[in-house]
Formats: structure tokens, sequence, C-alpha cells
């Protein structure tokens, strides 16, 4: 069987191309030599070039063709002899050239607009008559071509079915991509109250009801509208997206005459210029956007066995993918270097680590993620609602781990929608799997910078350490890659005693390709769900063994040896020596008061260590969150950052008392020696 797809360059004509190529069914489509057909599959598509006002490239398009789905139509704006030229003229076009050539069905794609733009409909059917106003020549243009589709069900063999979908929505429908926009840019736009029913069709379940009609024994005339089954509002369209986009943004009720006029306004303004500018904006689809538009699929439920697969929710998070696959795709890299000072600083901002893998594919032998039996991944659905639980709580700086977080492989989508709401990203990985396209699409991403892990004073100690042959070949590889995307890339290396000279460990490091390097201290047991220890002879230091690794790497830091970074702050390493010498902790320990870990689960823990679960991050409230005098380890990921979180404690504390007129107590909470180290360390860190 071969079947015709006009409109294969749109929106619905696209998607029919490709679902049907996936299907490996044979299929040949007819578009203007100007389309743009860079997102079809064109495997087994046969393409034919020409116009559908022109009887002359219409002429054997159809021979040997089965079924016809014509999907091509003129929308928007335009002059009106344009569009009755192209949906009238072109569907009387096609369906000559289906007569003479014998095909057995054709589908038109139609549209609810032909029953009317300017009256609520509340279980409409097909019997409706056609509306007998417009204010646009898309309607009219679309009521005569679906009457010359009729005319021919009665008057020709071919099996003529006429399908009259609603708002044919999701991944690629540029109204959709506004709504989201505007969304990310902090504006809940709705026309009126927003408590009108949307004529929403998902577009995959157009499809599916598609595929279905080209089967289904039909009686030639037939019309059928195509709705998807649950009546949303256009407020619950637009809060669906706030609620996983950007939380904070804020509610707008445009009146509708208002919004009517300034459509209209658009519309003499475009019709000035030619109709060069966008014409999403325009009085039918302020109509549309504002009215109860809530169609019976009845009839295809009845005759064609439809049923929408896909729901509203799912929908949504479909939607989402592709919104961030487009800037993934297209945008540039966002300026995130200065908010590494500004954020904590300024915007008093907590910190998260966030592991969206809990397994990973090395054998590394520091931790216990490759003992772990269940493989779990993060969703994109819950990381986003989780990412917007956190922001809530005040954390804007998060971080992606895992496991091995590149096992996501919605790690992008995530990181992007971090940054989107405002949050500073860093990620990181063993370096085994990432590719050059990874490298550009976490630049894309916004991500602050990325860490390896890399523990070993040789090649081969590093591979059997990670238990990866070759893998200190392969981060070679990605470093080259990373640079050239410009994203910041460190290494991460657990202290451990295959290690014994850290001046050779960083000529060694510089060989690879790193400039700069964290050290994480050993952990040989935790509490929490956090699988990043082991209990190993390895990590198994004396204090006494830990004074001399921190003194090598302040040494190594302090003089600045061949100008390589090491990145812990010379505040945290100082506390470490502290820990290890049993001395009484200089700073507190901020975590589960500023700094959190979020599991895979999406369970809130205070920290990697302690086993204190806060429950799910989205049950959370603010209150739960509080220091405690705990100095049981020295996890870097906390630890390092405990002179931060003292400064900003105390211009917290200098903000309340100059508002309780205090001034001496606003001065000594801000002018002492501890706040000093936590503004170096905070440009240490900020150096990154």
């Amino acid at each position: 069987m071969t079947i015709l797809i006009t409109g294969a360059s749109g929106f619905l004509g696209g998607r029919l191309v490709n679902t049907f190529t996936r299907r490996g069914t044979k299929v040949r489509i007819f578009a203007r030599k100007e389309s743009n057909l860079s997102n079809l599959d064109l495997s087994n598509v046969e393409v034919r070039l020409g116009d559908l006002s022109d009887t002359n490239s219409i002429h054997g398009l159809m021979d040997d063709i089965n079924i016809v789905f014509h999907c091509a139509a003129k929308i928007g704006l335009g002059r009106t002899e344009d569009f009755n030229k192209s949906n009238i003229d072109g569907t009387d076009n096609l369906l000559q050239e289906a007569v003479r050539a014998g095909v057995d069905r054709f589908i038109h794609i139609s549209s609810v607009a032909v029953m009317s733009e300017y009256l609520d409909h509340l279980g409409s059917n097909e019997d409706v008559p056609y509306a007998k106003c417009w204010s646009e020549p898309y309607t009219p243009s679309k009521i005569e071509a679906e009457k010359v589709a009729l005319r021919y069900s009665k008057s020709s063999h071919v099996n003529v079915i006429v399908i009259r979908p609603g708002w044919i929505w999701g991944p690629g429908d540029i109204h959709t991509f506004n709504i989201c926009k505007a969304v990310m840019a902090g504006f809940a736009p709705c026309v009126g109250s927003g408590n009108n029913i949307l004529p929403l069709t998902y577009i995959e379940n157009l499809v599916y009801a598609l595929l279905l009609v080209q089967n289904k024994p039909c009686t030639s005339g037939d019309i059928f509208i195509i709705n998807d089954d649950q009546a949303i509002t256009q407020k619950q369209l637009v809060q669906a997206f706030v609620e996983r986009l950007n939380p904070a943004a804020k509610s707008i009720s445009i009146p509708f005459q208002i919004a009517y006029k300034i459509a209209h306004t658009y519309e003499v303004i475009n019709k000035v210029t030619l109709w060069r500018l966008s014409t999403t904006l325009s009085r039918f689809n302020t109509c549309i956007a504002s009215k109860n538009l809530k169609f019976s699929i009845e009839k295809a439920k009845r005759t064609l066995g439809f049923d929408p697969p896909i729901d509203f929710d799912v929908a949504i998070n479909e939607t989402i993918k592709w919104l961030y696959d487009i800037y993934l795709e297209k945008n540039s890299r966002w300026d995130v270097h200065l908010r590494g000072v500004r954020m904590p600083l300024i915007e008093n901002t907590s910190m998260a680590h966030f592991a969206i893998s809990n397994w990973c594919n090395a054998r590394c032998v520091f931790c216990s993620y490759p003992d772990s039996i269940e493989r779990i991944v993060v969703k994109l659905e819950d990381a986003i609602k989780a990412i917007n639980a956190l922001k809530g709580l005040g954390v804007g700086i998060i971080s992606l781990t895992g496991g091995e977080p590149f096992l996501n492989r919605d790690i992008f989508r995530i990181a992007h929608h971090a940054n989107s709401i405002g949050m500073l990203v860093f990620t990181g990985t063993n370096g085994s799997i990432m590719t050059e396209k990874d490298a550009y699409r976490l630049q894309r991403a916004g991500v602050r910078a990325i860490w390896i892990s890399y523990e070993g004073p040789i090649d081969e100690v590093f591979d059997k350490n990670r238990g990866v042959p070759g893998l200190s070949q392969r981060i070679r590889m990605d470093l080259k890659w990373l640079k050239n995307a410009k994203v910041d890339t460190f290494a991460i290396c657990v202290i451990n005693k295959s290690i014994t000279n850290y001046r050779k460990f960083i000529d060694h490091l510089i060989d690879i390709g790193f400039d700069k390097v964290k050290f994480d201290y050993p952990m040989t047991n935790l509490e929490s769900s956090y699988l990043g220890f082991k209990d190993l002879g390895l990590l198994h230091y004396t204090p006494n063994e830990m004074e001399d690794v921190i003194t090598q790497i302040l040494e190594l830091k302090r003089s600045k040896y061949r100008s390589f970074g090491i990145i812990n702050p010379t505040a945290g390493l100082e506390g470490a020596m502290d820990f290890y010498k049993n001395h009484k902790p200089r700073f507190g320990c901020a975590a589960g008061y500023r700094i959190f870990y979020l599991d895979w689960n999406l369970d809130l823990h205070r920290c990697t260590m302690l086993p204190e679960k806060f429950g799910k991050v989205w049950d959370v409230s603010p209150e739960k969150l509080h220091r405690i005098d705990c100095n049981k380890c020295y996890y870097q990921g906390t630890r390092d950052y405990d002179s931060v979180y003292h400064l900003i404690d105390s211009i917290g504390i200098s903000k309340d008392s100059i508002i309780q007129g205090d001034i001496p107590r606003a001065i000594s909470s801000i002018i002492n020696n501890n706040n000093l180290s936590g503004f170096k360390s905070l440009f240490e860190i900020a150096g990154i």
C-alpha cells in the first residue's frame, strides 16, 4: 500500500510522514519547492514538488496511491484570493486527480472552525450548521473546501472522509511554544477569566485517529470531530505549563474586548506590511482561546473506536521535552558566570545535591553505586516538580549527581529547566559515555561547570580504580570537546592511597588536559541513601596521614603550582585539617539548613551522612530546615562551604539589625575574621 500526504512540511503532515515511515509504509509526499523538509524521515519517502493550484504538477501524482491524507492548507492571515486558491481550488484539483487515478479513500483535514469562531459550543456535534460570520479568510475557505470534498463524496467512487480537529497542539505547535515562552519569561496570560474550555486536539491523538480512519469502514461523506476527551480550560492549560516551567510566573488576565482590539490592530499593521509579520496573533486565535469550545467526539468513538490514547498530563510532559530540546539545539549559552558570586551573596541562596540516577556503568572501587541492584533514573516531569519545590525552599545552586548522571538522558532538559528558573547548575560524569554532541548540549543548557571524576597517579592506575579500560584516554577526548564547547570543566578526586605525591598527581592531571581540581575527602560509611562511599583500605587514613595529604594540597594551592587551580576553599581545607585532628570546628555545618541532598526517590535528606529524611521534597516546609550542631563527618559537598554560609548568615543578621536600629550589632556582625574567610572562600569557589 502507498499513501499520499499533502502538507508534509506542516505540523500535522510532517508528523504523519514520520509515523508511517516508522511503520514501514510506503509514502509519497507533495510539497512546494520552497518547503523545508529537514525534519522528515525521507528514507522510505518519494518526494513530488509542485503547487496545489497547478493542475499540471498534480497530474499523475496519485498513480498507484491507495489513500490520500490531505493536510495541506493555508493558515493564518493573508489575502482572500490566496486562501481560496490554496484551500478551495487546491482541494478541488486534488479530488479531480483522485477520481482519475482511482484512489480508494481521500481523507480531508478540515477544522472545527467551520462551525463558528464566535459562538460557544458545549457538546456540539457534526450536525451543527456552518459558520455564518468570521473575521478572516481562513474560515470561509475551509468551509468551501469541506463542501467541495463532500460533493465528491456523493458524485464519485472515491470514499471521502472529513476530519475536523480542534486546536492541534503539542510538540511542534507554534502557539503552544508561545505560551511556554511567556511562562518562562514570568507571565501566565489568559484571555478573559480563563475558565473557558479549549478545543484541544493533541497531535498524537489526532495521528492515532487518522490511523483508525484509513482502515475503518466508513460511509463516504462521513464527518468526524477529533478532540481530546478531557475538558481542559484555558487557565488549566496555562497553569500546567506554569507548574512545570516557572511556578513564579504571574497570572495576567486580558479582557476579551481589549485582546480582540489588540489583535485587530495587529492585523491592520500586518496587512500594511504585506503579511510579513507573524500571524499567530489574530482575532481568530483570540476567539479560539476565549470561547467555550467543547465538541462531542461520540461519533468518532462509536464509528472509529477512537479513544484518545494520550492524556493531558502526558501530553504536557512530552511538550515540555520538545520545548527544552528546541533550546538545547538552538540556544547559545546563557551568561551564568557572574551569578556564581551574586547568587549566594546577594540572593541568599541555598544549595542542593540532586541524584538523578542511582547507578553507574563504571566499576569504581571508591563507591557503592556499582553494587546498586535496582536501576532508577528520575523522570523529567518528576525532576521538574522536584526542582520547582527546591526553588520554593530557597535553593538556587543545584548539583546534578548520581550514580552516573549521564545515564539519565533527560539530564540536559533537567539542567536547562533549573537554569531557566534562575538556578546555577553543576553536573558531573565519569567520562565514559559523554559524546561531542553532549558537550554542546551542556553549554546550551547553561551548565555552569562539569566535573569529571579522576583518581589515579597514572593512566593505568586510574583505569583500574574506575574499572573501565582506556577511560583516561577517553577523558582526554571529553576535555577537548568540552573546551571547544566552552564548558568549564574540572577534575574531582577522592583522596586515596593510590596517590602519594600530589604534586606529581597535578602534573598528571595537566597532562590529561585538566586545569583545576576539587578534592573529595574519603567516605567509608554513610547513613542516607547516597552510595558515594566504600569501606575500602585505600580510603582508610589515620589523622596524621590525612594531615600530610591536606598539607600537600594546601601548599600546592598557596604556591599556585603551575597555575593549576585547586577549587577547595582554603577555609574548607583548613576545616578538614581541624576535623581530622579532632579540633572544634571554626564554622557550623550547613547541612539541612542551607545545603541538602535530594535522592532519586525525590526524598529530601539533611545530608548524605545522616539518616534524617524530611520526606518528599514538594511536601517539605521551610520551617523544617534548620541548623543542627553536628560534626560527624567532613563531606566536601557540604563542609567546604561552611565559611560561605557563615558569611551569608552574618549578612542576614546585619540586615535585621539595621532594620531594628541596632547599628553596632550590624557592624560587628560583618566585621570579623571569620567573615573575611567567607569572602575569600566565595571568590575562590566563584573562580570555577
